[in-house]
């Protein structure tokens, strides 16, 4: 009966019934001779090769999920650049665009401001012809008598 107590090999923790099936790694270097024989196709053998297998196969999708995360990054990088490319010309058109309304707005007030100006002189003509058409029969009326 196997005792069940932790055995720390490099670093890590785990039960002694976890490394069940496998030899103590000191036992492995030392001079004694191995007591297990073991023969070609013997299901020790496999069990090593299919646990050899899986974690090749762990191994090729940790890669192929570590391709698609660099893809995507470098993606993501180019997205970025692009990003940054249309934020610059945004900036740079929209300080065309203010120079541009504020060159337009001051052509407006002036424009504005001319016609304010032809409309009072407009109105100040009318009022010297009104002005002018009541004075002079007012001036004949009540002018000098002859």
């Amino acid at each position: 009966m196997m005792k069940d107590t932790t055995v720390l090999i490099s670093g890590y923790s785990r039960p002694a019934a976890y490394y069940q099936g496998y030899p103590h790694p000191w036992t492995i270097m030392s001079d004694k001779p191995n007591t297990r024989k073991m023969s070609y196709g013997s299901t020790d053998q496999r069990a090593v090769i299919s646990k050899v297998e899986h974690m090749r196969t762990q191994t090729d999708e940790v890669k192929g999920l570590l391709t698609q995360n660099i893809e995507k990054v470098i993606q993501r990088g180019d997205r970025l650049d692009q990003l940054e490319d249309r934020a610059d010309k945004l900036m740079h058109d929209s300080g065309r665009f203010h120079s541009g309304a504020r060159r337009l707005k001051s052509k407006l007030w002036w424009q504005n401001t001319k016609l304010w100006i032809i409309l009072i002189i407009i109105v100040l003509v009318i009022l010297l012809i009104v002005g002018a058409s009541i004075a002079i029969p007012l001036g004949l009326k009540y002018g000098k008598k002859s």
